[in-house]
C-alpha cells in the first residue's frame, strides 16, 4: 500500500463531555472526510473486544478490517498519559524539547495508522477526536505534523461538571447498558481547567493559523455557521449532509459518547440549570468562568477573521 501525502488530519481537542462525538460525526458526514473517533483508544478497544459504531466488532467491521492487519505491532499504543500532573509536565516538555527516541517511534506508529486510514478511506480529511493535548503535541513534533488542523471545542464548565458528577445510563456499542461513574464536582472543575488550558497552550504555541476555537453552545445554536467555519479550516466545503439525522451504519468511529448510536437531532443539553444548586453554579463559574470567557473571546476573533 502506498503512503498518501495529500491528506490532512482534523484533530478535535479540549475536554470530554463537550460534544466532540457529535462534532466528529457531523464533520465525518462530509463527502471528503472520514470520522474515526478517539484513535488514542484503538489498542484498548481491540484488546477488549469493543464494537464499532456501525454495530460490528472491529475485526468484522468492513472499514476497520481493511485498515488493521494481524500484526499487533501495527496498532499504535496510546500516546497520552493518565494523571493530571503527568499530562501537564509531559506536554510542557514535548513543547519545549520534543520527544525521546522511543517516544518518537510511538508517534511514527500513530502517523502510520493515520496514513493507512487516509489510504483506505480515500478521503481528504481524517478526523481524530482523541481530545488530549499531549497526543496533539506529540503528533505535531513529527515531520508530518504540518498536516494537522486543530478544532478546540469548549463547553461551559457548568455543563461539563454536571455531565461528570452525575451517574447516567448509557448504551455500549455492544447493545448492553451501564452507568457512567460519577466524579466529584471539584475534581471535574480541575479536569476542565487543566484540559482546556493545555489545549489552548498547544494550539497557540504550535498551530498559529491552523487552530480554531468553537464553543459547544454556539455549535448547538448555530450548527451550519459553525460547521462552515470548521470546514474552511479543514479545506473542505460545508454540505447539508453534515446536519442530523445521521445513520450510525454509515460511521466507523470508536470511543466517544453513546450519542453516536442514535444521533437523529441536535439537542442542546442545559441540564446544569436545574441539576446544580445556585451555589454550585456560582462557585463553578467563579473557578472557571475566566477561562471560558477567554476561549469564547478567541472563538469570536476566529469567527470574525473567517467572515472577513
Amino acid at each position: 500500500m502506498t503512503t498518501r501525502d495529500d491528506y490532512i488530519v482534523g484533530y478535535i481537542g479540549g475536554s470530554g463531555r463537550s460534544g466532540s462525538t457529535i462534532l466528529d460525526m457531523m464533520l465525518g458526514a462530509n463527502s471528503r472526510a472520514i470520522s474515526t473517533g478517539q484513535l488514542d483508544d484503538l489498542r484498548s478497544w481491540i484488546e477488549n473486544g469493543r464494537y464499532c459504531t456501525c454495530g460490528h466488532a472491529l475485526s468484522e467491521c468492513s472499514f476497520w478490517s481493511g485498515v488493521l492487519n494481524s500484526d499487533s505491532d501495527s496498532i499504535p499504543p496510546a500516546i497520552n498519559l493518565s494523571g493530571k500532573a503527568q499530562k501537564f509536565s509531559r506536554t510542557l516538555r514535548v513543547l519545549a524539547s520534543g520527544s525521546t527516541r522511543s517516544e518518537a517511534r510511538e508517534v511514527d506508529s500513530a502517523w502510520a495508522l493515520l496514513d493507512r486510514l487516509a489510504e483506505h478511506s480515500g478521503k481528504h480529511v481524517v478526523l481524530d477526536s482523541s481530545k488530549a493535548a499531549l497526543r496533539l503535541a506529540r503528533l505535531a513534533r513529527n515531520p508530518k505534523g504540518e498536516r494537522l488542523r486543530v478544532v478546540h471545542l469548549v463547553r461551559d464548565a457548568r455543563g461539563y461538571v454536571t455531565s461528570k458528577s452525575f451517574s447516567t445510563l448509557v448504551e455500549s456499542p455492544q447493545g448492553t447498558f451501564g452507568h457512567t461513574a460519577a466524579q466529584s464536582k471539584w475534581a471535574a472543575i480541575m479536569d476542565w481547567i487543566a484540559q482546556n488550558m493545555l489545549m489552548l497552550m498547544v494550539g497557540v504555541v504550535s498551530f498559529r493559523g491552523r487552530y480554531v476555537v468553537i464553543t459547544y453552545e454556539q455549535m448547538m445554536r448555530h450548527p451550519e455557521q459553525t460547521l462552515t467555519r470548521v470546514a474552511d479550516l479543514l479545506e473542505i466545503k460545508y454540505e447539508s449532509s453534515m446536519l442530523p439525522p445521521l445513520n450510525r451504519a454509515d460511521f466507523h468511529l470508536i470511543g466517544g459518547n453513546s450519542s453516536r448510536l442514535a444521533f437523529t437531532e441536535l439537542r442542546y443539553d442545559d441540564k446544569w440549570r436545574h441539576k446544580l444548586t445556585s451555589r454550585e453554579r456560582f462557585l463553578i463559574q467563579l473557578a472557571s468562568g475566566w477561562l471560558y470567557w477567554l476561549l469564547a473571546r478567541v472563538a469570536a476573533r476566529h469567527e470574525r477573521a473567517a467572515a472577513a
